[in-house]
Parts: C-alpha cells; structure tokens; sequence
C-alpha cells in the first residue's frame, strides 16, 4: 500500500513500564484519488484521507487487554484529528488469533465510536502429515484432486518476472474484469520488484497436457499464516468442467507446508450468502476441511463524513428507483 498508493506507514505503540503491550502498524492513504472530491472533503475539515490497518493490532497475552486496545485506540485517534483524517479501517485480527469476535474486545471498539460487521474464513491446519491431511479433505475435493490429474493437468510455481507477466498475469487479465489492463500491470510490477516479495508472495498456474493455461492461483505468507489471494480459471475449464481449482489448491497447501506455514487462511466467505456466487464460494471453501471462523471488521467514520455517506446512498437508492419507474414497459 506504501508502494502503490503512496501511503504513509504509521506505527503506535502502547508500553507498560519497560514492555511493549501493544503494537499496531497502519497505513494513511490519501482519499479519495480524485482530486476534486479530495478539495470539497478539505473544505469540510476531511482533506487527511483515510487510515487502514489489519491483522491487529498485537496485544500481549498476559495484560488488561481491553484497557490497552483503549489506550492503542486513543493514541490512533489523536493522530486521526491532528491530521483530519476522515475513515479508519480495520479488516480485524488474524483468524487464527485467541481474540477473533471477543465480546470484550468488541465493546473497546464500539465505545471508541466504531461500527463493526462479520465476516468468515475457512482455516486449515497444515500441522498434520500430508498424508493425513489428504484423508482430512472432503470426498468431493479428492474426487476433484485426482480427476485433474487424470486430466492431465500440471502445476506450475511462478518464479520470474518475465514468466509471471506471460503465465500469470496475462491469463489473470484475459479472464477477470479489470477496467484498466496497464494500470494493473504497473502495480504489479511494483509488488513484484519490491524487496523480500519472494519471501511473501507465492504463484501458481495450472496447464492443461496440450500446454493451455486453465487457471492461476497466489498466497500470501507471514507469521505462519498463508492466505489464497489472486484466483481466476479460464472459460474453457468451466466449459470442460476440468476442476483445475481443486488440484491448485492442493498444491498451494503443500507449497504453504515446505514454506513452515501452520495454517491456511481460505481468504473469506460471506456469513449468509445474499447471492449464488456467494453459496457457490461457500461450498467450494468448506471442502477443504477448514475450522469456519467468524470475524470482524471495524470502521470508524468521522461524524460529518458518516452523514455525508448516508446522503450518497440516500440519493443513489433514490436514483434507483427514479430509473426503474421510468425504465420503459
């Protein structure tokens, strides 16, 4: 985010005695990337942009950590009104963490004028033999495992530059919706020439015996921790039901294991499904196995900023029904 948004890394530390307590690392953008919008929220007193952080903060184990995360929030909001800052966000702690959706920590947020929603994740624990934990696998996912074997499918790590752009994210691009082709490249560029990306961020792109790509995977790694991010399958394995996904996935685990991961972070399903996509993401996640874990995510909105937003969707829900009542027939 410092690279590519040219944000701001911020740090606040809670210290008790000569120990650190808590820690938090965040990341001040500046919001939104419209110049104009940026002008009209200055003169409102909004101009400082947005603030951004997750997996934390870090609280200590053996400490009040109810009074420190207050005292973390405090110092975080004297920043806030020092600089006019309008938003901060959290994607809440790790999934993995003793305190995900602790009623507690909860109320900390809620008395600090934060708004919370849920959000879930399969975690699976890579602890066990690989043997072991092909056993631990629903039967539909070794069913699809070795159906793409069968298939003749083939994984390969991506491990170049020159190799990501051909096999990666060129297939990425041809099969996902992105408005601007270029400028998704450019930021790519930028991750994967940032140091130590190597150490952190990992690729995988599944290939049909005749040579065609039929789907691309990643993962993050850090603390133990490996999450699924940059997924995509191309038309022709729908069209071919090759279920090309399954054996990435499998892969991807083994991979997280030989990188001394504990766990891996399915990346997030909705709690109650609103659509198809939804279920369907759902279901595909829940046959690997994975503790379900529900957690959550925090906004605080500057009062002036939170009436603002809830004129916007005012008006565009008011929008909305103007158009369907003067949509023809």
């Amino acid at each position: 985010m410092v690279a590519l948004d040219r944000g701001k890394p911020i740090y606040f530390v809670v210290r008790q005695g000569d120990r650190i307590a808590a820690t938090l690392l965040a990341v001040h953008l500046r919001w939104p990337a419209n110049w104009g919008q940026r002008l009209f929220l200055s003169i409102l007193g909004l101009g400082g942009g947005r603030i951004d952080f997750g997996c934390g903060p870090a609280l200590a184990d053996d400490i009040d950590r109810c009074q420190v995360l207050d005292l973390l929030l405090v110092k975080m909001h004297q920043y806030v009104r020092k600089n006019g800052v309008s938003i901060v966000r959290s994607s809440g702690f790790s999934p993995v963490s003793n305190i995900v959706c602790n009623v507690e920590i909860q109320g900390v947020f809620l008395r600090n004028d934060y708004a919370f929603n849920n959000w879930a994740t399969y975690v699976l624990n890579l602890t066990s033999s690989e043997d072991d934990l092909l056993m631990s696998l629903d039967h539909s996912a070794r069913k699809g495992i070795k159906k793409a074997l069968r298939e003749g499918v083939s994984i390969r790590k991506i491990d170049t530059w020159d190799s990501y752009q051909e096999n990666f994210l060129r297939p990425y691009l041809d099969w996902t919706i992105n408005s601007d082709r270029d400028a998704f490249t450019h930021d790519a560029n930028i991750i994967w020439h940032h140091p130590g990306h190597s150490r952190y961020y990992h690729y995988f792109t599944a290939f049909h015996r005749d040579g065609r790509a039929l789907a691309v995977l990643g993962m993050y790694v850090f603390a133990g921790v490996a999450t699924e991010i940059t997924s995509a399958i191309a038309p022709v394995a729908f069209d071919e039901k090759i279920p090309v996904q399954d054996i990435l996935h499998w892969e991807m685990f083994l991979e997280a294991k030989r990188q001394g991961c504990h766990y891996f972070d399915l990346a997030g399903v909705a709690p109650n499904p609103g659509s198809q996509k939804e279920e369907n993401i759902r279901r595909f996640k829940k046959k690997w196995g994975g503790q379900y874990v529900v957690y959550d995510r925090y906004e605080w909105q500057h009062p002036v900023m939170r009436k603002l937003l809830h004129v916007v969707d005012s008006m565009t829900r008011l929008l909305g029904k103007l158009r369907s009542h003067l949509r023809p027939g």
